[in-house]
């Protein structure tokens, strides 16, 4: 019996891609998500939160540089996030764009991460529901919160791996990486991947294992790398056994030795008597 896996997944209509992966080899398929929206709640919410709940020096002090900087700042920010699966895992980049005083020297720059799908441990859904902001204007959560996690990532103060926010289909993104997980096709994806497969060959009645890389030989490199240094590893363990047991010896040499001497002292006390 055997398994095998190759990565022949393309996209089926590069066209419908996000243009900011357009030079991407990798991407398979992007996620839109709804500016607007994530756009019009984030200004209401740091509006209720900085404005209405500074009051009343929110009025000389922050409301000039709200409308002056942070509302653009949001707007470029939001604007900057692009999402896609690849080959690899999920990519998330939220290019380089202005914020603070927009100056150019407080330009915040490129940031690009990338989930690997045989890291991943869960991938799941928020539905918007409650409130945010100062309780004097309160703004209605309306967005959905996607949350990736990783066997890796530090989840003691509540964090995630990977938190994206405004999805157009967060369902649809959520399915796609579940089923990329598990090797299997996805709407408008060409082929699957499979990084890893498992191939199970039986001989004489003796089942043999082997985990194979797929064709990629970057993989094959890395095992034989594992398997050279594990046996380094044995043969210097040997050799530490070795030298433990020389030194047990010659200790026991040492002891027979103080013995035999302890025996003729007490030989010559009882003469001497």
């Amino acid at each position: 019996m055997a398994v095998s896996g190759i990565q022949i997944a393309a996209p089926q209509d590069p066209l419908t891609l996000d243009p900011f992966f357009a030079k991407d080899p990798d991407v398979l398929k992007t996620y839109a998500f709804d500016y607007d929206a994530i756009s019009s709640f984030q200004k209401d919410v740091v509006y209720s939160q900085v404005i209405v709940g500074g009051l009343p020096f929110s009025i000389l002090c922050s409301l000039p540089c709200y409308f002056m900087c942070t509302v653009q700042n949001i707007e470029d920010a939001v604007r900057a996030q692009h999402l896609a699966i690849t080959r690899d895992g999920i990519k998330y980049v939220v290019d380089r764009h202005d914020k603070d005083c927009r100056l150019e020297c407080q330009q915040q720059g490129k940031v690009s991460k990338t989930v690997p799908y045989d890291k991943m441990t869960d991938c799941d859904v928020e539905e918007p529901a409650g409130s945010s902001g100062c309780c004097l204007n309160l703004v209605s959560n309306v967005l959905h919160v996607v949350r990736v996690d990783t066997a890796s990532g530090d989840r003691t103060m509540g964090g995630h791996e990977l938190t994206i926010s405004g999805l157009v289909s967060p369902e649809e993104f959520k399915r796609d990486v579940w089923a990329m997980k598990r090797g299997e096709q996805i709407a408008g994806v060409s082929g699957t991947v499979a990084p890893l497969a498992v191939s199970m060959t039986r001989d004489h009645g003796q089942s043999e294992t082997k985990l194979m890389s797929a064709g990629n030989p970057s993989v094959e490199a890395k095992l034989d790398m594992q398997t050279d240094l594990l046996r380094e590893m044995l043969e210097v363990m040997k050799a530490q056994d070795a030298l433990i047991e020389e030194k047990l010896g010659l200790q026991n040499k040492l002891l027979e030795q103080m013995l035999a001497l302890q025996t003729r002292k007490f030989e010559c006390l009882e003469r001497i008597h």
